[in-house]
């Protein structure tokens, strides 16, 4: 057990605590500068001024989200850190720029995974009114973070605060925080 523990001290690359609701610099800001992260969204983007990478252009100053008009099936987006894994611990969201009642979040989970068959449940929130609203910035701690590290993390998001259509998706800005081990 001790052997494990010092391998896993030699294989940590970096750690990225959160520090600010004002910035996002975490895992995905610090493995994206390196083309280390590739994002994916369950369903197509709605065309390509609303694209899963703008979640991760943080450099862009100006009102850019991610917009998807998914179902049951399609209602995620996925960070794959390549040649790296994760101990999730935190991870913050920012919302679209519309108002209340729109297709902010309110019944969401997040997942890790090694093989995209196997996800384990790291935070889960239901009727979560804290991103109910124009470009709301909020900083999330997981409730049941597992200490293992992941290739894969997945948003599900189960429903929308909009209830003609819960299950699309919009958001302006996502970013983690935990640790990041080799691989």
């Amino acid at each position: 057990k001790i052997l494990n523990q010092i391998q896993q001290i030699d294989n940590l690359d970096h750690k990225c605590s959160f520090v600010s609701e004002s910035k996002f610099d975490g895992i995905l800001n610090c493995l994206h500068s390196k083309g280390q992260v590739q994002l994916t969204s369950g369903h197509k983007e709605y065309n390509d001024s609303y694209k899963v990478t703008n979640l991760i252009d943080y450099s862009n100053t100006s009102n850019t989200y991610y917009w998807a008009e998914a179902d049951q099936e399609t209602n995620w987006i996925e960070f794959n850190f390549l040649t790296r894994k994760i101990d999730l611990s935190s991870y913050q969201i920012k919302s679209s720029r519309f108002g209340s009642r729109y297709y902010h979040p309110k019944k969401w989970e997040i997942r890790g995974s090694n093989d995209q068959n196997h996800w384990d449940t790291l935070d889960e929130r239901e009727n979560c009114s804290d991103l109910n609203g124009s470009n709301i910035i909020k900083h999330f701690i997981c409730k049941t973070p597992t200490h293992k590290h992941y290739q894969y993390i997945r948003f599900y998001q189960f429903e929308s605060w909009c209830s003609s259509c819960p299950n699309r998706l919009a958001f302006s800005r996502f970013e983690l925080y935990g640790d990041i081990y080799k691989t």
